[in-house]
């Protein structure tokens, strides 16, 4: 452990020249005290982390919901009934327009 103190004064002081001698020596009690209590922590379990347990309250509800803005209608071009909007040919498709709805967002609008 003396022979760890005077190479930590030696690089202290070699990267802080001008430093007082009562500085350098708070810097290496410091240093060596948080490398003392590093050692003595010693976590048990790897899982204990003492943080809450988040995944349940802080879930992402987002969903995009798909719709035709258009009209199906028959096209006279295509000699068939298509989506005025996007012209497709499928009148079960999922749509051309996406709006994405967050359903754990709060909604402040009032009934007024």
């Amino acid at each position: 452990m003396a022979e760890e103190r005077e190479t930590l004064m030696k690089t202290v002081q070699y990267s802080m020249p001008r430093a007082t001698k009562n500085k350098v020596e708070a810097i290496v009690f410091k240093t060596l005290q948080e490398k003392k209590h590093l050692e003595e922590m010693d976590i048990p379990d790897p899982e204990l982390t003492l943080r809450p347990d988040t995944t349940k309250t802080l879930r992402v509800t987002k969903t995009k919901k798909y719709y035709h803005n258009g009209k199906w209608e028959f096209n006279p071009i295509e000699k068939e009934e298509s989506w005025s909007c996007c012209m497709n040919a499928e009148k079960n498709s999922e749509g051309c327009v996406a709006v994405k709805c967050d359903k754990s967002k709060w909604i402040l609008s009032s009934y007024t």
